[in-house]
């Protein structure tokens, strides 16, 4: 067995079962190898029958004396198998499993991980995980030990998952460690191959911690080493003509800076500063613009995309939502109102009818990504919450504009060493400050019993104020797009809010 092999090489698994580790992207032993578990039992108590002390989780191993089904009322059937050691016997019971019984042969040796609990003055297991053993010196998979817990996904137990991990950890050959011994000296880690064996089936609390380091270190690193090498071939690549930023150009950004209604802060002056100096290079920018909402992120894209503007070509801004693409829109337009500058929208729903678009500026969402979408000269890409694309949209986004500068915004909070961690392939820039007349933003945690007093309270700010509130309905299931549960979680809030909370006041509703 190798780390490519695919899953079907593992012994003794139904296609049934290798359908279901392929749906959770589960293609190969590796990927089953870092399928890894959240949680773990502590079974690793091992007791003899006759020393068994009441609420003890643990072990015990021995012979199958007998085993039966009893049916009580409302459909409850409870097995009992009898167990017997050196030390004494031992009542074991499970509860609606009456298939158990089948493996459950008189004479056959068993190990059995559970609670001892007292019933009428005796000592008894109520059980959790077994294993039927060919000796009592032998491996166990689900007792006697850490026992890991897998995630259960499409039909997949973690029993299952545990049994054919044991199976391919046996039957793997030694792994070849990735790091140079003298990196894994320096930084005390264990071996990779000792990591894996470990962080599935732990010996002790204390190896767990330690493959667990291991195995993280290797994740970070190798998320580094890449971001490295991405950086690297990025680096590599020669635009055919880099931007121009001299006289000329410096006059015409400098006339439509002082021309916007307000004026920048310091951040945004220091970001706009921090791109201009990548868009003169011979190589293509690729820089991530962080700030929280309201910060001005896209009046520094709009420096940018003026500056590309100056030099003949055209910048896309690209969002993930049709409803942030026209926001975008909408503030472009007003930011170049007074150059006559032209931007384009192109969504799902308002798409430009032509076969070549040639407006200096392109706002759009996925639309953007259409083959047949095509775009005179494209000089700058402007990503809008990078995270909500894939890596494939945003491979087809950069092709677009061939050798283009790439520039990455969000609001979403990342700390800074974070954020170099994650986008090390990037230059970070931060808009850490708010422009004047922007209000602080205050967070506030309701408890329950006060959320009437909390809506009276929104109440009175729209009445009184004139303010717009925004009730936001998070997803109710964990998805990567909005089932229809959620949305219909939605509607049903919608409708109670406007009947029940704000019957005096307009109350809209938005969602995908």
């Amino acid at each position: 067995m190798k780390l490519d092999d695919p899953v079907e090489v593992i012994p003794r698994t139904h296609s049934v079962t290798i359908r279901r580790f392929r749906r959770l992207g589960i293609e190969t032993i590796f990927d089953f190898l870092n399928y890894f578990p959240f949680r773990y039992e502590n079974y690793s108590l091992i007791s003899p029958i006759a020393r068994l002390q009441e609420s003890e989780i643990v072990t015990i191993k021995g012979t199958i004396v007998s085993s039966q089904n009893l049916y009580l009322r409302k459909g409850l059937v409870i097995q009992k198998a009898v167990v017997a050691d050196e030390s004494g016997k031992l009542e074991v019971s499970w509860y609606n499993q009456p298939y158990l019984l089948r493996h459950f042969v008189k004479g056959g040796l068993i190990a059995v991980a559970g609670l001892a609990k007292k019933f009428s003055g005796q000592i008894k297991l109520e059980a959790k995980e077994y294993d039927l053993l060919p000796s009592l010196e032998s491996s166990t998979v689900h007792t006697g030990r850490l026992i890991p817990v897998y995630s259960e996904k499409n039909g997949l137990s973690t029993k299952i998952i545990r049994e054919k991990m044991f199976r391919v950890l046996s039957s793997l050959p030694p792994l070849e460690d990735p790091l140079a011994a003298f990196l894994s000296s320096r930084k005390n880690l264990v071996e990779e191959n000792k990591a894996y064996r470990e962080v599935h089936f732990p010996t002790t609390a204390a190896e767990l911690e330690q493959a667990r380091k291991r195995l993280s270190f290797d994740e970070l690193f190798f998320l580094e080493l890449s971001q490295a090498l991405v950086r690297r071939e990025w680096e590599k690549t020669q635009l055919r003509r880099p931007f121009l930023y001299q006289d000329r150009e410096k006059k015409k950004l400098d006339s439509f800076m002082a021309g916007l209604p307000f004026q920048l802060t310091f951040a945004q002056k220091q970001a706009v500063a921090e791109i201009l100096s990548d868009l003169v290079l011979p190589r293509p920018m690729n820089r991530f613009l962080q700030g929280d909402v309201g910060s001005g992120k896209t009046v520094v894209a709009a420096v940018a995309c003026y500056l590309a503007h100056l030099n003949g070509l055209q910048s896309l801004v690209m969002a993930p939502t049709e409803i942030l693409a026209l926001q975008h829109f909408q503030t472009l337009e007003k930011l170049f109102a007074k150059t006559k500058l032209r931007v384009a929208l192109q969504t799902g729903s308002r798409k430009v009818a032509k076969k070549i678009i040639d407006e200096p500026i392109v706002v759009g969402t996925h639309a953007l990504l259409e083959k047949k979408v095509k775009f005179r000269k494209v000089g700058l890409v402007v990503v809008d919450e990078q995270h909500r694309f894939g890596v494939m949209q945003r491979a087809i986004l950069k092709k677009k504009g061939e050798a283009a500068h790439f520039l990455t915004m969000t609001a979403t909070p990342i700390p800074r060493t974070v954020a170099l961690i994650l986008y090390g392939q990037l230059n970070l820039s931060v808009l850490d400050e708010m422009p004047k007349g922007r209000r602080p933003v205050k967070t506030y945690m309701v408890p329950e019993q006060k959320k009437k007093d909390c809506y009276r309270w929104i109440c009175g700010k729209i009445k009184k104020d004139g303010e717009q509130a925004f009730i936001i309905c998070p997803l109710i299931e964990e998805s990567e797009t909005e089932t229809m549960k959620s949305l219909k979680a939605a509607v049903k809030e919608f409708a109670y809010l406007k009947t029940q909370v704000f019957p005096d006041c307009r109350v809209g509703l938005l969602h995908g």
